[in-house]
This record gives structure tokens, sequence and C-alpha cells, in this order.
């Protein structure tokens, strides 16, 4: 068992919710530990979630396929009360609409 599977359900639907929006907008998701990418541009879900909590912390990047930079990223920090896993994003449109249902989801959340 992984320590994904052991974390809150609402943290775990939350960076679910974001991975599957990410891949379903046509973008990658790298992840990236704080010590290096543990995997790298990926549309696997699988692999995606496979590849978090290694560490205390992750940084989803998102690109879209064909362009050299990350517009984006969402950072996960592991540990905090539950529904507050996503710590930090980039405003920008796309990533925005990426966390949009991660973010309803920990806001409607009553533990």
């Amino acid at each position: 068992m992984s320590y994904f599977d052991q974390l809150p359900k609402i943290d775990r639907d939350c960076i679910t919710a974001i991975v599957e929006d990410a891949l379903a907008r046509g973008f990658t998701v790298s992840v990236y530990d704080g010590e290096g990418f543990a995997l790298k541009r990926s549309a696997d879900k699988a692999a995606i979630l496979a590849a978090l909590c290694s560490t205390d912390e992750d940084k989803l990047v998102f690109r879209q396929p064909g362009e050299p930079n990350a517009f984006g990223w969402a950072y996960l920090v592991y540990g905090n009360e539950p529904g507050v896993v996503v710590s930090d994003y980039t405003t920008d449109e796309r990533t925005e609409s990426i966390v949009a249902r991660s973010n309803a989801m920990a806001m409607a959340f009553d533990d």
C-alpha cells in the first residue's frame, strides 16, 4: 500500500480530480517531489498517482504537448488537515481550469 492510499479520502479525491482534469484537457503531468522529477510528462493517470507521496510534498507540473515549457503547477503538501492538500497553484487560465473541481470539493468538505 502506498502512502497515497493512506491519505484522507478527501485529499485523494482532490488530487485525483486534478490529475483527471489535466489529462481530460490533453495536458501531460510531471511529478516533482522536491528533490527531482519522479515522473516526467505523463498522460497515464495510474503512473502519476503512483509517483506521488514519496516525500511530504509534490508539485504537479502541467504541460501542453508540443510546447517546450510548462504553463503551470499545483503544489501538494501532505499531512495538513483533511481537505487542505492543495497548498498553492499558478493562477493562469489553464491551471485554474484544472484545479477548479478539486477546489470545489475541498470547499464543500465538512469533516
